[in-house]
């Protein structure tokens, strides 16, 4: 999960128009936030748009950002059912509140740690980058980010919050040019569990490539209203839209037509009528 922007710099009078950081200059425009789930494909790891949601703060309902977020989680969590998921999310979710609510509907985080936070490591109270440097990394593994291939070293340190109470957690660390630090819920019962977890955060960058996709694909920055923006997002991808469904088609008309029969086979069929006397030899 992760937000995005839609950045409408010389906007004078559309709805609901308020001050966001555009991510792409790291400066403040006018526009709005838009909250997005994704899912990652079992094989290619693709990313697949499930929740997408536009919002302002200076709409009338509007409450705050963590508000806005949970509603994300709750249709979330609804589409999956009783299957568990793994959110992954960036520095800017490094929040305890965000940490219980995904523990309270049964899922697991993934989240990359800011560096003023503080962890509990055997009763002391340790900020992040110096709890880093404990471990120089035993486990290597090999990923490709963003079609480049690392060799990268990872290790993980047992950790504890206030908040989610009672629950065990654990900080994984990649070792590189600046280590990444990650605080995740997840068990870790082996040394294949650690790099697991770094390459599922790993995954989350790809769903930069999908914003990118989206604001192109769907011109979101060039349409003139909020509602327009939310329309453009509704539709189908002009890719996709020109996929034909011939077998759906095909198994449709064939049904459509066998509808109308009452008869069964035989009516189409001449079949031979066996004799029930029986013959002897």
């Amino acid at each position: 999960m992760d937000e995005s922007d839609i950045i409408k710099p010389y906007a004078e009078k559309k709805e609901h128009l308020s001050l966001v950081r555009d991510g792409s200059k790291n400066v403040i425009e006018k526009g709005y936030t838009t909250i997005n789930f994704s899912m990652a494909s079992p094989k290619t790891k693709h990313p697949i748009p499930l929740y997408n949601h536009i919002y302002s703060s200076r709409e009338e309902h509007f409450q705050n950002q963590n508000f806005e977020i949970v509603k994300g989680f709750d249709a979330f969590h609804s589409f999956l059912g009783e299957k568990n998921a793994t959110f992954v999310m960036v520095r800017g979710y490094d929040n305890n509140a965000m940490f219980q609510y995904v523990q309270d509907i049964g899922h697991f985080f993934v989240t990359r740690l800011i560096d003023t936070r503080y962890l509990i490591h055997r009763n002391q109270r340790i900020k992040v980058p110096d709890l880093a440097k404990r471990r120089k990394g035993k486990i290597n593994f090999e990923t490709e980010i963003q079609g480049k291939i690392y060799n990268l070293k990872v290790s993980h340190i047992k950790v504890e919050l206030p908040i989610p109470k009672d629950t065990p957690l654990n900080m994984v660390v990649g070792y590189g040019a600046k280590p990444m630090k990650l605080l995740t819920n997840h068990a870790i019962k082996g040394k294949e569990d650690v790099p697991r977890i770094l390459k599922g955060y790993i995954t989350r960058w790809r769903i930069e490539e999908l914003f990118r996709v989206q604001k192109e694909e769907f011109k979101l920055e060039k349409n003139t209203c909020h509602t327009q923006v939310v329309l453009a997002r509704a539709r189908s991808s002009s890719a996709l839209a020109k996929i034909k469904f011939y077998l759906y088609r095909f198994i449709r008309r064939v049904s459509k037509i066998l509808s109308f029969d009452t008869l069964g086979i035989k009516h189409f069929h001449r079949i031979e009528q066996r004799s029930s006397q029986l013959s002897l030899c």
